[in-house]
């Protein structure tokens, strides 16, 4: 019972603790994967919307001064296999969303939004591979824990068995040991260990009081002897 009490609650408690540990590090990797996948999006189309905002202003002020204007911004993201919408041009559920980039369609395209003076901008487009890294890296994340966990429970066996061999065995010393039988004999000796602290003491201390115990048996055994002798030789 004390064997597999003990190392059952050690290995549960190092898979736990790995399991927790493993799904924290998931978690968290997992979530800054996600802000540095943003990060890097948005750095990535930044300058692009800068240049279409530009060239939406050049061509804007051209026509202003009668000019024919060359491109418009929506004219080069196109080019660029972007979408690019400028004041009324941008959809009525992006009025709420704040500038700065935003994910649509489970992560598959990106919306960028900015506004100028007076105006708002958006760029939309697609993430690319971004779907297909996240799920490797979901998967990769998913066999790192599973080999977290089997490294864990390999660990725990073996260290459960090295930390519950002295208590198992000091369990099983006391267990088989008895009362002497004879006064004259004494108790056998209990393992000596030197590690760990507390089973050497737990040992010592043990073995004190069953020591304790048999002087109090011999004891009582000599006194009721002498009582029994002392009672027959009047009565004889």
């Amino acid at each position: 019972m004390i064997r597999s009490g003990i190392r059952v609650r050690l290995v549960a408690a190092f898979m736990t603790l790995a399991l927790l540990v493993g799904v924290g590090t998931a978690l968290a990797g997992f979530f800054a994967s996600e802000r540095i996948g943003a990060y890097l999006i948005e750095w990535h189309v930044s300058p692009i919307m800068d240049m279409l905002i530009e060239a939406e202003e050049r061509a804007w002020r051209a026509e202003d001064d009668g000019r024919r204007p060359l491109y418009y911004g929506s004219d080069l993201a196109a080019g660029l296999r972007l979408h690019f919408y400028v004041g009324k041009q941008l959809k009525a559920d992006w009025a709420d969303l704040p500038d700065g980039i935003h994910f649509q369609d489970k992560g598959s395209g990106f919306l960028l939004l900015r506004t100028g003076e007076h105006i708002r901008y958006a760029l939309a487009g697609g993430t690319g591979q971004r779907m297909a890294l996240r799920s490797s890296m979901i998967r990769t994340l998913l066999l790192c824990i599973g080999v977290g966990l089997v490294a864990a429970t390999l660990i725990a066996f073996v260290l459960s068995h090295r930390l519950s061999a002295p208590l198992v065995g000091l369990t099983r010393a006391v267990r088989e040991r008895g009362m002497p039988a004879g006064e004259d004999r004494a108790l056998p000796p209990l393992p000596r260990y030197k590690h760990p602290y507390e089973v050497r003491v737990l040992a010592e201390a043990i073995a004190a009081h069953e020591q304790a115990l048999c002087d109090y048996a011999r004891r009582e055994s000599s006194f009721t002897g002498d009582v029994s002798h002392e009672l027959r030789t009047p009565l004889t």
